[in-house]
């Protein structure tokens, strides 16, 4: 969901919330995955901008890659009588105490990557279309024989589809290994390098084709 789409989620939302607003500006809370992360940082402040040009103040509150506090920070905003609330990455199915206190209150939920199900009004869809062309240069590349190292992180909606896709890519590839690690946010930078270090120092160079 781009800046653009927010702007006309907060606008749709601003006209419902018009005359709470010629009091009070209302409150558009984002709960962050990891609000430090890049891609995150870039989202909030795009969706800062919209939100702040439609009229509304914004809050952001950093989950730390944490579906409890995740959930805490929802009803917080619920408990706020936010206007609208975006869930960053979170899958639906992990926030559901989150969910049941904006829906009891109100409050539409939109999630940025989450999926859309329970009570969530809108979702920017899947993260595996976007992946399916860097996987298949990757398995190309490799020739149907090898060694992969997977880096994953099943705490996020996005990463959890191109993961489905991974392996549902690789059921025609017999020949490939795969490897599987799980990082965490914040700190996925860290394990994977420490993962990769570790799997490389195990596949040395001349060990047959090899992918991360």
């Amino acid at each position: 969901m781009n800046a653009s789409t927010i702007a006309i989620v907060v606008a749709g939302l601003a006209a419902t919330l018009a005359p709470a607003a010629a009091q009070d500006k209302p409150l558009l809370g984002i709960v962050s995955i990891s609000a430090t992360e890049a891609n995150n940082v870039r989202y909030i402040a795009g969706a800062t901008a919209a939100a702040e040009k439609a009229g509304w103040t914004v809050s952001v509150i950093d989950a730390a890659g944490s579906a409890d506090q995740a959930n805490s920070a929802i009803q917080n905003f619920a408990s706020r009588g936010a206007g609208a609330i975006i869930d960053m990455v979170f899958p639906f199915s992990s926030i559901g105490a989150g969910l049941a206190a904006a829906k009891d209150a109100g409050i539409p939920v939109v999630t940025w990557g989450g999926g859309i199900g329970s009570s969530v009004a809108a979702t920017n869809g899947s993260g595996a279309p976007i992946a399916q062309p860097v996987i298949e240069k990757m398995l190309a590349d490799l020739g149907g024989q090898g060694s992969l190292l997977a880096l994953t992180y099943r705490t996020g909606e996005v990463c959890r589809n191109r993961e489905v896709l991974l392996d549902d890519m690789l059921k025609s590839h017999p020949g490939i290994t795969v490897t599987k690690n799980e990082v965490r946010i914040p700190g996925y930078f860290e394990d994977g390098a420490q993962y990769a270090n570790a799997w490389l120092a195990s596949h040395p160079a001349g060990d047959g084709n090899l992918a991360i």
